[in-house]
């Protein structure tokens, strides 16, 4: 990082550290497990709210962190009561690369790494058991939304789908509350937030919410926040020591001519702190035209970012999506013709990629900076290396899900099935 007048500019050099790839894990049939609980009726109490709570349902707990414990009572030769887990059933191949995969004539998924089974367990450590579990959507019908809904039914976890805007907060000393539709909440397992740039502080004001409940978060407020500022997410990145292109960013029009320098000259790319899907991206081919773009922004006080342009990468770019500190598949998007930008949403095509090393390190690396369990990254491929474009804490998966034919809906929810615990909220990374 050089601080040169009154500008930044972010830069770092190329990660050392190497990490193995994934081997890719063959897909198993469909499984039905018949759990075997404790005699029961077993009795929660649950002193953590107004009255004491008695309740048979061992998902009942205090209303946030720290206020409400469960107690096991002997039932007298009470008749155990099984429970069944379902899942999905998947058949692919055995073997194939990072991003292979199989798909239907349909076009459902078939084939996906690490069909590890749900391995979250309450009471009894033998007891396999469902999720009741709350998306943060806009839009339900968005294929991405549809998918996690589809993914957590056919494991047999129960989902609700609530509008973001439509949720709102309680800030009641002790007792932190949210309300939708004229009712409470009730308390879930685990929120899959999936909240849109255009709201991201009313978004995150509502997760953080639920945090205060002691609710598992898929994504966390804070790390969510990190990667929506692009400003922040960058110089996190450049600490940690990933490849970035040369980046600068300064306040006022005075310092647009030095800014654009900074970065090597034109053509430059300049972005909106705020855009995404390839919104408020211009390049700029000339020095001339970059500084009035700038000017133009800066008397707008809108803030933006300058970076070099990668002529090498000729319009492309690589998306890895990452769950759970692992690589679950990466594509390869290009560009419209005569298009820059590689986004789809811009007219963009997408293909599976094997990455190398180099690309898997970068991609891992990331996203322990920023502190998500799930996030796509954008690389781009240059003579000196992958260089990061962004840490996306919401990813849209319909595209590599159908480049690649791997369950990533599915692989969300199996994070949701391994980590989610009550009171599981600290933020991971710092910065």
């Amino acid at each position: 990082m050089q601080i040169n007048g009154n500008s930044l500019r972010l830069a770092s050099v190329a990660p050392t550290v190497r990490y193995a790839l994934p081997a890719p894990v063959a897909a198993h049939g469909s499984k039905h497990h018949a759990a075997h609980p404790p005699c029961i009726p077993c009795t929660t109490f649950d002193w953590g709210r107004s009255r004491p709570v008695v309740s048979t349902d061992t998902r009942v707990r205090a209303p946030f962190p720290g206020m409400g414990f469960a107690i096991p009572m002997a039932c007298g030769g009470a008749r155990p009561l099984p429970r069944t887990v379902r899942k999905s059933g998947f058949a692919g191949p055995a073997g194939g690369s990072l991003a292979s995969g199989t798909a239907s004539p349909e076009g459902r998924t078939l084939s996906r790494p690490g069909m590890s089974g749900c391995e979250r367990r309450l009471g009894n450590p033998s007891q396999e058991t469902d999720l009741k579990l709350v998306m943060l959507a806009r839009n339900a019908s968005l294929y991405s939304h549809r998918r996690i809904v589809e993914a957590a039914r056919a494991r047999g976890h129960s989902i609700d789908v609530i509008n973001t805007l439509h949720v709102h907060v309680n800030i009641t000393s002790n007792t932190p509350l949210l309300r939708h539709g004229g009712k409470t909440l009730p308390l879930y397992d685990a929120v899959i937030p999936r909240i849109g740039a255009s709201v991201t502080n009313y978004g995150l004001a509502v997760l953080r919410q639920f945090e205060m409940q002691g609710v598992f978060p898929l994504n966390e407020s804070v790390a969510i926040g990190r990667s929506r500022d692009k400003l922040r997410a960058l110089q996190l990145l450049a600490r940690a020591g990933v490849g970035l292109p040369n980046t600068a960013f300064a306040h006022g029009p005075r310092q647009a001519g030095d800014v654009v320098t900074e970065v090597g000259g034109a053509p430059v790319v300049i972005k909106l702190l705020e855009g995404t899907q390839g919104m408020g991206v211009i390049l700029a081919e000339t020095d001339a035209s970059a500084r009035s773009i700038i000017e133009a922004f800066s008397a707008a006080n809108v803030n933006i970012l300058v970076q070099e342009f990668v002529k090498e990468a000729a319009g492309t770019d690589v998306r890895v999506l990452v769950v759970d500190g692992k690589i679950v598949a990466a594509m390869r998007r290009v560009g419209g013709k005569g298009e820059f930008r590689s986004n789809l949403h811009r007219g963009g095509t997408a293909e599976p990629v094997e990455l190398t090393a180099q690309e898997a390190a970068a991609a891992l690396r990331s996203v322990e900076a920023i502190g998500l369990n799930v996030a796509g990254v954008d690389m781009l491929r240059s003579a000196r290396g992958p260089l990061v474009l962004e840490v996306n804490a919401s990813p849209g998966i319909e595209g590599i899900e159908k480049a690649t034919g791997i369950d990533v809906a599915g692989a969300m929810i199996e994070c949701l099935e391994k980590r989610a615990r009550p009171g599981e909220t600290k933020t991971k990374g710092s910065g």
